[in-house]
């Protein structure tokens, strides 16, 4: 990985650790006097909530993590957003990290492919089948003619 990617993989660490600040005052498990707003257990569990969502992608990435570890960073981005939005006047410059979490999400999940529906319900590997096929056409394969449903390569390389 780059250094680049190791700094953002620190930088959600931390990011991750001070949701767990949010996390400490909301259960009184501590006093956070750099949080000032009062936490209640609902917030709490956000915060707590966002803290383990934002560590698990660092951990993702940080292990070079399976193809769709952007969209647990989208959701963690989000949930982490919705715990800052608790304590603004304090968090408010978690936002920062949450933009560049979801720019990383978004890069990343562009590179993957991204969801399925974008692709109409296939995948990428949907269409390998067809491959061998291409080699063998104009063999001396006895293979059926096309029809309608057949892809328009096909029917092309077959005339």
């Amino acid at each position: 990985m780059s250094k680049l990617g190791w700094l953002l993989v620190a930088a959600l660490a931390g990011h991750g650790l001070i949701h767990l600040l949010g996390a400490f005052k909301g259960f009184g498990w501590a006093e956070v006097s750099q949080l000032t707003t009062p936490i209640g257990t609902a917030e709490a569990t956000v915060w707590l909530a966002a803290a383990v969502l934002v560590i698990a992608a660092a951990a993702l990435l940080a292990v070079r993590a399976p193809r769709w570890w952007w969209l647990l960073a989208a959701v963690a981005a989000a949930v982490s957003q919705i715990a800052i939005s608790t304590s603004w006047q304090d968090a408010r410059a978690g936002t920062l990290v949450n933009i560049v979490l979801l720019i990383a999400a978004a890069v990343h999940g562009c590179e993957a492919g991204g969801p399925r529906v974008w692709h109409g319900g296939r995948s990428e590997t949907s269409f390998t089948y067809l491959e061998p096929q291409l080699d063998t056409i104009g063999d001396d394969v006895d293979a059926p003619e096309p029809t309608a449903s057949t892809p328009p390569s096909i029917r092309e390389a077959r005339r």
